[in-house]
């Protein structure tokens, strides 16, 4: 018999899944996911007509190398069997759809979401999950690929453990030779246990083109149960990021690494230090575009909901510090995907500017700066019901897929150009941004930091001076006349004064303080210098040269 996840909650209200009809862009605020926007962008999502019925679920996309977007769902077919089920879609028509896989035994779950992946060589893999007792928490993974002709094979275990436990929340890769990289959760020392006693592991595999699995590897020996796994191929090496449980149930978002061979120890991306007595099903996310990697994961520490994203350069051995993204509100389930010119676009489940479940989208670039969220998509709820949110990037659109509780899966699809809507802003992250690049901004304060508003009066008396007298460099060399006040080598004196809040300090590019602390070392504008000047025939301009008399 299939085993079912709990039963769904209805909408909130009747009418089904209406799509923004008009992108709201939210100003430079404290809170990112605040519903709080008084703007409008002119671009708009649109809901494209899905190839699966009222009845389907667990969405999941993928986008190839050639920009095909694939998306695969599961539906019920009879009673008590399921399939699961694919089509690609060109431009906004669907092929039809067809089957991978089918059974009357399934573990059917609104958050371990089945999945397909094509292969370079042309051939196709796909994962779903498949009872294996009367425990409604036994059910083990099941991997099928196609063969040459196109015929699904049948389908294997990549464990070998034989217990009725938890096995789940599997990403697959392509790898070398024809063959493909699974990861997945693994609940084996948890066999004989009530509940979620003892302790789920991560583990891998490798599949040839026939199903055999070869190089069987334990990962990590303690992880959060539930949480949705993710891996990205970097140049040389699998990466993949998973939700870790720590010892005092701190629950940070960890990274191993497989060159082929061998895999790396547990690193931690970032210490968030949230400690939280059971699983929050929030998974990371992760996106690479040859060596740069782009991580987002939802994390709460002390209670306060948000969503970051950090970038690595390297293949994901180092990861700068988190950008903010979403803060306050934001349910999580976030995706990302890269959009070129050093940008990524982030997904999550939030609020609208109307307090209504959206699922919200935020460009951010590498060096911090961001635009604007705008909604992609207004909910009926960010219930269990919507599912797992998938995004994905083809060409000049944003694809996503999620779940409506009485209409099945739903698509809906955003230009990229309309996340560059809105003022430009720069998160209060430690990444070290260019003062100049601060400046040439204008005065917009970062997304953890208080509105213009809500500045201190010190700060305020800051702005003013900044407006009054701008700091900025001379256009070219000047030497002053005697008695001639110079006001690049030496400002006002009411620029002198130390600054009072660090939003401030950060927004002047005066001091590269660290968003978790709020000290502001003492700094002067006197201590700033011009830069030398250029070479010249000793020819000497006036300060009053050219000025009409």
């Amino acid at each position: 018999m299939t085993q079912y996840a709990p039963s769904l909650p209805r909408p909130l209200r009747p009418g089904g899944l209406l799509l923004a009809g008009m992108l709201l862009a939210l100003g430079c605020q404290s809170d990112p996911d605040s519903p709080t926007a008084t703007s409008a962008s002119p671009e708009a999502g649109t809901r494209l007509d899905g190839p699966a019925p009222a009845e389907s679920g667990q969405p999941h996309l993928h986008a190839g190398e050639d920009g095909t977007v694939w998306m695969s769902w599961v539906e019920p077919v009879g009673e008590d069997r399921h399939a699961l089920r694919y089509a690609t879609l060109d431009d906004t028509s669907w092929a039809a759809p067809r089957t991978a896989a089918r059974g009357g035994d399934w573990f059917v779950n609104w958050a371990d979401v089945p999945s397909l992946r094509p292969l370079p060589s042309g051939r196709l893999a796909a994962q779903y999950l498949r009872s294996t007792g009367p425990d409604p928490l036994a059910y083990a993974v099941q991997i099928t690929q196609t063969d040459g002709a196109g015929t699904w094979r049948s389908a294997v275990r990549p464990h070998d453990d034989g217990t009725a436990t938890e096995h789940g929340f599997v990403s697959l890769l392509p790898w070398p030779d024809d063959r493909l990289l699974a990861v997945w959760l693994d609940g084996r020392t948890m066999a004989g246990r009530d509940g979620h006693g003892g302790e789920m592991t991560l583990r891998g595999g490798v599949l040839d083109a026939t199903g055999t699995v070869e190089q069987r590897a334990l990962l990590d020996d303690r992880t959060c149960e539930c949480c949705p796994t993710t891996a990205v191929r970097t140049k040389g090496e699998a990466l993949v990021a998973y939700r870790d449980r720590s010892a005092d149930e701190v629950r940070n978002i960890r990274l191993v690494r497989f060159d082929g061979q061998s895999w790396s120890d547990p690193a931690v991306l970032h210490d968030d230090g949230w400690r939280i007595e059971g699983c929050p099903v929030n998974g990371p996310a992760l996106a690479a575009a040859g060596d740069r990697v782009a991580a987002a994961w939802y994390t709460a520490p002390g209670g306060v909901p948000r969503v970051n994203v950090a970038f690595s350069a390297d293949g994901g051995r180092q990861f700068g510090d988190p950008i903010v993204v979403a803060k306050g509100t934001p349910t999580g389930r976030v995706d990302v995907v890269w959009l070129g010119e050093g940008r990524v676009a982030v997904s999550w489940l939030g609020t609208s500017a109307a307090d209504a479940p959206a699922l919200r989208v935020r460009a951010v670039a590498t060096d911090g700066a961001s635009r604007p969220a705008v909604p992609m998509a207004t909910l009926a709820s960010a219930s269990r019901g919507v599912g797992m949110p998938r995004l994905v990037r083809s060409g000049p659109h944003l694809y996503a897929a999620w779940t409506h509780p009485e209409e099945g899966v739903q698509v809906g699809r955003l230009r990229t150009n309309a996340l560059r809507q809105g003022k430009r802003c720069y998160s209060s992250s430690e990444s070290l941004i260019p003062p100049m690049v601060r400046r040439r901004n204008g005065p917009c304060i970062d997304a953890s930091g208080p509105p213009a508003r809500a500045l201190s009066p010190s700060c305020q008396s800051e702005r003013r001076a900044e407006t009054m007298y701008p700091a900025r460099r001379p256009s070219r060399a000047v030497r002053p006349s005697p008695g001639v006040p110079n006001w690049y080598s030496s400002p006002p004196p009411r620029l002198t004064r130390k600054l009072a809040c660090p939003t401030e300090a950060l927004r002047l590019g005066l001091s590269s303080t660290s968003s978790k602390s709020s000290a502001v070392p003492a700094f002067s504008m006197s201590s700033w210098r011009p830069p030398p000047p250029r070479p010249s025939s000793g020819y000497t301009r006036r300060p009053d040269a050219g000025r009409k008399r």
